[in-house]
């Protein structure tokens, strides 16, 4: 046994020794070069953050097109052979995981709880061991955050894992550096071996550049990356890393509040309109978006043979739509989060409450999105954050009212 005692509040605790005799740490302490952390100093200090940045081509210096071409069909296969190895793994985890599970009975009146299952020691993942336990840890997660609804409510069905599933890596089998050109390079271990990628800093108004240069010269403070392909084919790095919270000098109170009349209204402490957020037109989109759903499932209903081109062609349809809608809502929401945490701080607020409980104007709006995401950017800014929310109710049809405007 050993003592150890944080760097900043000077809290001590006696842990173990591994085999090498180093101290193991306890559960949400950290390290920070060789100083000890405890979880409230470390969450005091740092919070959480993922940047997500193109790939623009292989590591290759001065090459010609056929050099760079080729370059690009090597990265490529290995690329798809992550994904492969990802994909397969999340799938097999997926049907071990019901297969391994209760079945309802008519007798049973409650949802038991499931048995823990070792999925790492059941195959063999030499080659690449530390992605496929990330994998395993996270699609069990999924799993018994669903299970209620899948083996009990019947609600939900199995999911099935779709090609590619982003390839996790674990903080210490990826880097990061820049060249003396200005380019930043990736390089990261995969199955097939090690490969590296140029990414793409060049956007004018992106923090992108401060923040990879922060992890850059901060190696102890990367998390895990992993490896997506969009619908269109870009390959995304998407890298976690601890950053510093800002400390600023605030004081006061910021309500922001839902209502049947708008989306979000922001108070005062003195319950005074500060600022309104309608969304109108996100409504509106919603709505007919739910509409088209319906109108191409009612398509499928008619008594006639669908060929499968045809078939494959409305899908495709589908899952286009549906796409670019999740993309709407995703900026909308994040372009919001972003205007009340601004008005806040030009405003020196140092509290923000967040209220969701009447969801009369907008039913179908994801409002937990609305509310992760501005706890993330308060936790960002400095800025403390509370959230209260109703019990979520059920909704019997994906119509949405107000309009039946076509995507």
């Amino acid at each position: 046994m050993t003592t150890l005692t944080c760097e900043q509040t000077g809290k001590t605790v006696e842990v173990k020794l591994t085999a090498r005799g180093n101290p193991k740490l306890p559960k949400g302490w950290k390290w920070r070069g060789d100083k000890p952390f405890s979880p409230e100093a470390w969450n005091n200090l740092y919070c959480l953050r993922a940047i997500t940045v193109p790939v623009v081509s292989p590591v290759v210096e001065h090459a010609s097109p056929d050099e760079l071409r080729k370059s690009w069909d090597e990265l490529n296969q290995q690329l798809k052979d992550a994904w492969q190895h990802s994909t397969e793994c999340a799938n097999w985890a997926v049907k071990y995981l019901w297969s391994h599970d209760v079945t309802r009975q008519q007798a049973d009146s409650k949802c038991p709880k499931m048995e823990p299952l070792y999925l790492y020691g059941l195959r063999d993942w030499t080659g690449w061991s530390q992605s496929a336990g990330a994998v395993l840890r996270t699609i069990e997660a999924s799993y018994r955050k669903k299970r209620y609804e899948i083996v009990w409510t019947g609600s939900a069905g199995v999911p099935n894992v779709r090609y590619p599933y982003p390839y996790p890596i674990h903080n210490a089998s990826w880097g990061v550096q820049q060249l003396e050109g200005g380019h930043v390079v990736f390089d990261c271990r995969l199955p097939s071996g090690r490969v590296g990628m140029r990414l793409k800093t060049t956007d004018k108004g992106c923090r992108r550049l401060k923040d990879l240069r922060h992890l850059i010269a901060n190696p102890d403070l990367r998390g895990e990356a992993s490896l997506i392909k969009k619908t269109d084919g870009t390959v995304m790095v998407k890298m976690v890393g601890w950053f510093p919270k800002v400390v600023r000098e605030l004081k006061g109170e910021l309500w922001v509040r839902t209502s049947a009349l708008n989306l979000l209204t922001l108070f005062n402490e003195s319950t005074e309109t500060l600022m309104v957020i309608n969304g109108d037109w996100i409504k509106k989109k919603v709505a007919g978006h739910s509409a088209a759903l319906e109108r191409w499932h009612d398509d499928q209903k008619l008594e006639r043979r669908i060929p499968k081109r045809m078939s494959r062609k409305t899908k495709e349809d589908v899952r286009i739509a549906c796409d670019k809608m999740h993309a709407r809502l995703k900026t909308f929401i994040d372009q919001s989060a972003a205007q009340i945490v601004n008005y806040a701080l030009r405003q020196r607020i140092a509290l923000i409450r967040y209220d969701d409980t009447d969801k009369g104007y907008f039913l179908s709006f994801p409002w937990f999105r609305m509310k992760e995401r501005l706890s993330a950017v308060c936790d960002r800014e400095g800025i403390r954050f509370e959230g209260f929310s109703a019990e979520p109710k059920a909704v019997t049809s994906r119509k949405n009212a107000t309009s039946t405007e076509s995507t």
